[in-house]
């Protein structure tokens, strides 16, 4: 008989052997239980029975350490995760090992534990749950469909005894064993606590396979939320500093809404397509990314994108390791994203991608005004394999209205410029290229400045994925990188002369102080890397 391992991780509980035994007067088949110690000793000695494991250590090493260490240990076919303040039902080994297909997880329905009779709460139950969008209160966090934000609404009712679930709280799942190592065990990536119901879930669904609520069979799980008896101990087993939550929550956020596990087959937004869950807005036309670090223009910049956008749209003004002293316009599509410390432009925009919702993605400087209509104008031509940006005016920032004087800037060629003790990559206005597409209102252009672009959310994910830090810094040459990326995919740079933006003038102040010395590195790493293509790029050009 196929033997299913129940791991239990155990750190200051109270309740572990009424939970071990719950598990061992219960299994009809062939179990072990796994038991944990991380990092204490348990007032009473763990039940003596040949089916239990007991794993001690000395200091604690973490949640998703523990679990991946005791499925080292285990014997079984099957895995069990289980909190160690759990009840189980009866037979409930036998109805997840005969349900449970190998690319599936299971989690059996979720009662609230009553701690005092080790019974479960028959008016506490849980089915379904959802990951809440990143723009919410609690953002990218397992979530209840409680009567809040239209949640309730959308909760799913179904007869079926098994059926989809998007995710799971974390206290208790089971899977085939095999399959929790070919996605990789616990991702201690994630740190030693947090996540864990989001990890089950994306790994499940994004693995190709599926997560299942089970509702033959049940566990119970105490909440210490609420009230807690007299006699037990209110504070949760593991320590939780606030910065060790965050950097959990962050993990999770940029591994799975920016698509890196590496054994997905699936997009997490195929999974809220599947879903539809509450908090998500699905398909804007366009979320406008607007990196900023102390810019005196950003509000400005915000205000020109509501007023003269004419799509379904949303700005996340990402601001980079500081906050405003001016309040961020109160208006539902402004959705600023705040990063504790400051890490630059490129990581700025790459977790503003991470967090949108648009079927495009647009990138703006935070001092840029915009014509009418500038939205609707550039999607009506911009294709998926395609970067565009459009005819460029210089901006006075203080009177905020465009240099007439200044002209405009529309086709720019690439060169290496050598100045001042430094070489880069670099778009120069071209007089050449512009008199040879003066008929063309849409072209193929060579090079672009960078302080506004558009493409398509596919080519991001597909083919610029992220703005790399390693070696190219912080700030810089972001236009070279994304430039090189798409023509050596066969993508295109493309202008529209149909729309127009402004961008502040060389003459006004930068909100950053970044030297040329310490760029000087980053700009010849562009170069070293991309020369061979380069050197393509302007035979074909003819420049």
């Amino acid at each position: 008989m196929d033997m299913l391992s129940v791991i239990i991780t155990a750190r200051n509980e109270v309740v572990l052997n009424q939970t071990v035994e719950s598990v061992l007067s219960n299994a009809v088949e062939d179990v072990e239980v796994v038991v944990i110690l991380d990092g204490y000793e348990p007032k009473e000695m763990v039940p003596l029975d040949s089916r239990v494991v007991v794993i001690h250590h000395k200091e604690s090493q973490g949640q998703r350490q523990s679990i991946n260490e005791g499925c080292r240990a285990a014997r079984g076919k099957y895995m069990m995760k289980l909190d160690a303040h759990c009840a189980v039902a009866p037979w409930f080994d036998k109805v997840l090992k005969e349900d449970c297909e190998y690319e599936w997880t299971m989690v059996p329905r979720m009662y609230n534990l009553d701690v005092t009779t080790f019974t479960p709460k028959k008016h506490k139950r849980t089915d379904y749950m959802y990951i809440s969008s990143p723009h919410h209160r609690k953002p990218f966090r397992a979530m209840y469909y409680g009567n809040y934000e239209g949640a309730v609404s959308k909760k799913p009712h179904s007869d079926k005894l098994i059926d989809d679930t998007m995710c799971c709280m974390g206290p208790g799942w089971f899977m085939h064993m095999d399959r929790f190592w070919e996605q990789g065990g616990c991702d201690e990536g994630h740190g030693g606590w947090g996540q864990q119901g989001i990890e089950v879930a994306c790994k499940a669904w994004l693995s190709g396979g599926a997560l299942k609520v089970n509702k033959k069979t049940w566990f119970a799980h105490w909440f210490r939320g609420g009230g807690v008896p007299e006699g037990f101990n209110s504070g949760f087993p593991y320590s939780m500093p606030g910065r060790n939550v965050e950097r959990a929550r962050k993990y999770s956020r940029k591994l799975w809404l920016g698509n890196k596990w590496n054994k997905q087959v699936r997009s997490f937004q195929w999974l809220v397509d599947k879903f539809d869950p509450p908090t998500w807005k699905k398909d804007y036309d366009v979320s406008v990314i607007i990196p900023s670090y102390k810019d005196p223009y950003l509000h400005k910049t915000i205000q020109s994108i509501l007023d003269n956008f004419e799509s379904d749209f949303e700005i996340i003004p990402v601001l980079d390791g500081y906050v405003p002293e001016e309040r961020m316009p109160v208006d539902s599509r402004v959705k600023p994203l705040y990063l504790k410390n400051n890490v630059g432009m490129r990581e700025a925009i790459n977790a503003g991608v991470r967090v949108s919702l648009g079927k495009y993605i647009m990138r703006s400087d935070e001092h840029c005004m915009f014509c009418k209509g500038f939205d609707r104008l550039l999607l009506e031509d911009v294709k998926d394999g395609q970067i565009m940006t459009a005819r460029r005016y210089y901006l006075d920032p203080i009177k905020w209205e465009v240099m007439e004087d200044k002209g405009y800037v529309d086709h720019e060629k690439l060169m290496i410029m050598s100045k001042k003790g430094y070489t880069k990559f670099a778009s120069v206005r071209s007089k050449g290229l512009t008199k040879r597409h003066e008929d063309s209102l849409v072209d193929e252009m060579m090079a672009w400045q960078g302080s506004m672009w558009i493409m398509t959310r596919n080519w991001w994910d597909k083919v610029i994925k992220e703005l790399q830090t390693d070696g190219y810094g912080p700030l810089y040459q972001d236009t070279t990188e994304m430039s090189f990326k798409t023509w050596k995919a066969g993508g295109k740079l493309m202008l529209s002369k149909k729309a127009w933006f402004a961008h502040k003038h060389r003459n006004f102040n930068r909100s950053h102080q970044y030297s040329h010395e310490r760029a000087t590195p980053e700009w010849m790493y562009a170069i070293n890397k991309w020369y061979p293509m380069y050197q393509k790029v302007r035979k074909l050009w003819d420049v």
